[in-house]
Formats: C-alpha cells, structure tokens, sequence
C-alpha cells in the first residue's frame, strides 16, 4: 500500500502547562516520550484529537481526559508497521471516545468505565477476532451510546460460541447501539446476545456496508434457531442501512421478528449513492 502524508517529528522539548484543555494533531509523529509527557505534565488537559497521525506510543494514561478522538482519513507514510504495539487506553475519566482506524495489532481497553458514548471503527488495517470484540464489548459495558463497526471480516469464528458464554454482559445504561456485519455470524449470535442484554436500548442501527458471504451464508431460518424469544420494551427503532440486492437481508428480518416479541418496525435503507433496496 502507498502512504503519501509525510508526519511531523517534534523535538523532545519539556512541555507543562496548567491551562491547555484542548489540543488538536494532524499528521503528527506520536512517540511514547512525547505523548507520556504530554499527559503527564498538562494537569487540566481535557480534550485530545488526533487525525492521521503515526502512533507509535503503547499507552494513553491521563487522570483528566474526558474526550479522545483518534482518526484517519490518509494514513501517515512509514516504510513498514512492524514497529506498532499493541495500544493501551487506560483513561479513568474519559467521557467520549472516538476510534476511527488505529495502525496497531490491537487495542485495550482498561479504566473506561466513566465513558458515556463510545465509537470504534475499524478498517482494513486493523485485524479483529470475535474473542477481540468481546472484550470490547465487556469493557463498554456502561456506555450509553455503542458504535462498534468493523469493516473488514472478523476472525476465529470457530470461538463465537465459548467467547459469547464468557463474556456475559449486561448493557444496562445502553440505549443507541450501532453495529456492522461481524454481529450477524452464526444466526446473527452476536446481534441476539445484545438485544437480550440491553433493557433499556431504544434504538438499534445496523451499518451493513460490506455484507461477507459467510455472514449471509449463516443466517439460518427460524426454526434453526435454539434461543428462546425474549422482549425489547424500550426499543423504538431499527433501522438496517446496506446496498441493495445483497441477499440475506430478508432473512436477517425474519429472525428479528423470530426473536423480539413485539418488535418495532423495522427500517431498510440504501446507503449514500444506491438506489432504494429490494428484498429478495
């Protein structure tokens, strides 16, 4: 792959402040001294967004961040990535967290548990397992609103069953939740598992740009189905965004309906430049 923006490399000089509140980064080189001082010595510091920058720090440790954006719209131009680590966000008063695209094998989760919105977004340079997604999903555990998209296919299948069995959470603050196609494995699991768990979930949105053959190729007829039919009282809205004429959709609309006693109506809408879906 060809990178074509060049980052800015900034000098280890000392940098303290007990006013800044807010900093913004745009093609900036993160190392791990720069951004550990930067947390380290900005006492008030509250609001950090960073776009398109190389991250080669492991860990965002800060007691006063409350908002931390982290995106890509051209990723930065580097010879190779074998010198990312795994990224660490250990923030105990973040509020907002933003996660467009990240250059590293994974990301962790610790001490997110003041978040109250929460929107991770994973691309194509980003590899995501099922048992990844369910620590995600264990540490978000008291969000409010959940974005969870992956664009690519999610790996180890095979574990979706055992991963689901421990993780066990209830999303008891959750009302907006949006998810992409990984949710939708084996009889849409994933999907049914939250919905169960999420009593006061008002509005589900389901972001279906890249639909996987396996995904659709699973989705199993009601009758299929082992998991019993369970209520969504709070639950206004669903609304399924995707191309049309993907197959699958329809049966991904029978096995809601299967499974919500009462379900709201259910809204399929094209995605920015499709014409209106057709169901098969």
């Amino acid at each position: 792959r060809a990178y074509k923006a060049i980052t800015l490399k900034l000098r280890r000089h000392p940098f303290t402040s007990s006013y800044l509140k807010k900093l913004h980064l745009c093609y900036v080189h993160i190392g791990r001294h720069f951004l550990r001082k930067l947390l380290s010595d900005c006492s008030a510091w509250e609001d950090l967004e960073m776009k398109n920058c190389a991250i080669f720090a492991t860990e965002f440790s800060s007691a006063s961040l409350k908002n931390l954006s982290i995106d890509y719209v051209d990723f930065p131009e580097l010879e190779t990535h074998e010198y990312f680590h795994d990224i660490v966000i250990n923030l105990p008063s973040l509020v907002s967290l933003h996660i467009g695209s990240l250059l590293c094998p994974k990301l962790i989760l610790v001490e997110v548990q003041t978040l109250v919105t929460a929107s991770i977004s994973f691309g194509y340079a980003q590899s995501v397992t099922f048992s990844d997604a369910c620590d995600y999903l264990g540490a978000l555990s008291n969000v409010k609103n959940l974005e969870l998209l992956f664009l690519d296919d999610v790996e180890g299948e095979c574990s979706l069953r055992s991963d689901m069995q421990l993780c066990q959470t209830v999303f008891t603050n959750l009302t907006t939740l949006s998810l992409s196609t990984w949710c939708l494995h084996d009889g849409c699991k994933v999907l049914l598992y939250m919905l169960e768990r999420s009593p006061i979930l008002e509005i589900l949105t389901l972001k279906l740009e890249n639909w996987f053959p396996a995904a659709a190729a699973q989705l199993k007829p009601p009758c299929e189905e082992t998991t019993d039919p369970f209520t969504c009282e709070k639950l206004k809205k669903i609304e399924i965004i995707c191309p049309k004429r993907i197959k699958g959709v329809g049966m991904l609309v029978t096995i809601l309906f299967a499974n919500i006693i009462s379900p709201p109506e259910i809204n399929i809408k094209p995605l920015s430049g499709y014409s209106l879906y057709e169901l098969p």
